[in-house]
């Protein structure tokens, strides 16, 4: 999935495929390919047979050239019928094994679990219903919306603060159009609403920017395993290209156990 996401801006189609994605679809839309995209970053799962990709959102699938990144057609399917997503024997089959979000979700959906939270919350509420334990809902704490605010400088970071389009826009004018919401980031407003200024969060920003570009490495959390991957590869093998890392991360992530990388997966 990752290696179809990290290059949407390769995927392209041809004329014959546009007409047949219309007729298949009975799309209204001009622009078919920005369509097809837009389901395709939004997609329920995305699963690799043979030389094809094989996209799913909602009723929809969509096929796509493993190789040339070429949609070759879309149908309407139904949408019980993409995939079937069955619980582990153990715990230790879970934990074993790579998992997207959103496959999680719906395993929890199938057998009646919360399926909110993060993925450390699903692969936790998909465990203890495994070993016969409570299955407890994370509580979500939903920030009150106030479109009335407006952030400036000298204000204290509003204590109902998310990164919406008010805080973006907001940022973007102060800081330039090269701002845009990163972990690190956010973690730091997270931690400071209520208590910073937005001037505060300027020069923290400004400060990741610089770390970044001095080459300092951040942590980076146990749930993304192909970024943690993908660091740890390029750090071993730097005359390799992004294809030959996603080639190894694609078996990896499907063996049993931890997926970080080793010099092993070079032999594949």
């Amino acid at each position: 999935m990752e290696n179809l996401i990290e290059n949407i801006n390769k995927i392209n189609t041809t004329e014959l495929g546009i007409i047949r994605i219309k007729n298949n679809l009975e799309l209204g839309t001009s622009d078919v390919l920005k369509w097809c995209k837009s389901k395709i970053q939004t997609a329920d799962s995305i699963i690799k047979k043979g030389k094809n990709w094989y996209v799913h959102n909602g009723n929809i699938t969509i096929t796509i050239n493993e190789n040339s990144y070429t949609i070759i057609t879309a149908h309407k399917t139904n949408k019980s019928d993409n995939i079937t997503f069955n619980i582990p024997k153990t715990k230790e089959e879970l934990y074993g094994t790579y998992y997207l979000k959103n496959d999680l979700v719906n395993i929890c959906k199938k057998y009646n679990l919360p399926a909110v939270g993060s993925k450390g919350n699903l692969l936790e509420y998909i465990s203890n219903f495994i070993e016969n334990k409570i299955v407890k809902k994370v509580k979500i704490k939903k920030n009150k919306k106030d479109n009335d605010f407006k952030p400036s400088l000298e204000k204290i970071i509003d204590e109902n603060y998310s990164n919406n389009e008010i805080h973006r826009a907001f940022f973007i004018k102060t800081i330039g159009e090269q701002f845009k919401f990163n972990v690190i980031f956010m973690n730091w407003m997270a931690k400071y609403k209520g208590k910073k200024a937005y001037k505060d969060a300027v020069e923290e920003y400004n400060k990741i920017l610089l770390d970044k570009k001095n080459g300092k490495k951040v942590k980076i959390g146990k749930q993304f395993e192909y970024n943690q991957y993908t660091r740890d590869f390029f750090m071993e093998n730097t005359e390799l290209s992004r294809e030959d890392c996603i080639k190894c991360w694609n078996y990896k992530k499907k063996q049993m156990g931890n997926h970080k990388y080793d010099k092993e997966d070079l032999k594949i």
